[in-house]
């Protein structure tokens, strides 16, 4: 390929994965060559190949990248959001955790899909069926998947934005803080819950944000807490951002840049 000659690259990097599909370097070739396929013609092009080529390589370690790759690639068409969940939740049954490799991704894109489609408790069932294979562990994050703590606070905002049940929102954004240590996702479900509980007249706002304030005193919200709980101590030397601000002042001032 990097010596001009395109066609015979990409056919040695198929002829490289359909002999070989058990080496470690096949999947890396297959990504290049959907990458190629892509690139000359689309998803269109990347589907049909699938549909040609995946029965030959059905029973091999590159099944499950042929599937999910079809589901992602139905997914980016947009038109297709009924077939792409279908073939994300192939995916995560056909290879379930702990050995498949996008077995939570798959979830994941399951739920959006379904949440676009308008079946927001079909995405809700999907994250907790995800959620309820997690593993504690007494090494921080050795059983954790990468959509692990995503998945908890999607939770969390579907039952805010889309069942409208308040006070299952609050907890699941709590939730995220609590169990999730190592997620960077910690402070915004401390102020998401926050910011629920100051909608509500039975809920206070002061605990989630004096949580935040103690254990992420770091955090962009930090300052901001003041603002919304006056008992709370103001951060020296630092101040509460505009565009937080408007999160719980929808009229607040704009400050003109320096």
């Amino acid at each position: 390929m990097r010596g001009g000659d395109e066609a015979g690259g990409y056919a040695a990097l198929e002829a490289a994965f359909r002999k070989y599909p058990s080496s470690g370097v096949a999947g890396l070739a297959l990504r290049r060559y959907f990458s190629g396929l892509a690139e000359h013609g689309g998803d269109e092009a990347v589907l049909a190949y699938i549909d040609q080529a995946e029965p030959a390589l059905d029973q091999t370690q590159l099944s499950e990248q042929f599937l999910y790759e079809r589901a992602r690639r139905l997914d980016a068409r947009g038109g297709k959001l009924a077939e792409a969940r279908d073939a994300y939740l192939v995916v995560a049954e056909r290879f379930p955790y702990p050995h498949g490799a996008y077995w939570d991704d798959a979830l994941f894109r399951g739920a959006e899909c379904e949440q676009r489609l308008g079946n927001p408790q079909r995405a809700l069932e999907l994250l907790t069926r995800m959620l309820a294979a997690r593993e504690a562990s007494h090494l921080s994050g050795s059983y954790e998947r990468p959509r692990f703590a995503n998945a908890a606070y999607r939770i969390a905002e579907l039952y805010r934005d889309e069942i409208h049940d308040l006070a299952a929102a609050r907890r699941a954004f709590h939730g995220v803080f609590v169990d999730y240590p190592s997620s960077t996702l910690r402070d915004d479900a401390l102020w998401q819950e926050a910011l629920l509980a100051r909608r509500s007249s039975t809920s206070e706002p002061c605990a989630p944000l004096a949580l935040l304030i103690r254990e992420l005193p770091d955090s962009r919200y930090a300052p901001c807490a003041p603002k919304i709980c006056p008992k709370l101590p103001l951060l020296a030397g630092r101040e509460c951002r505009d565009y937080i601000r408007r999160e719980f002042e929808p009229g607040a001032p704009v400050k003109p840049g320096p």
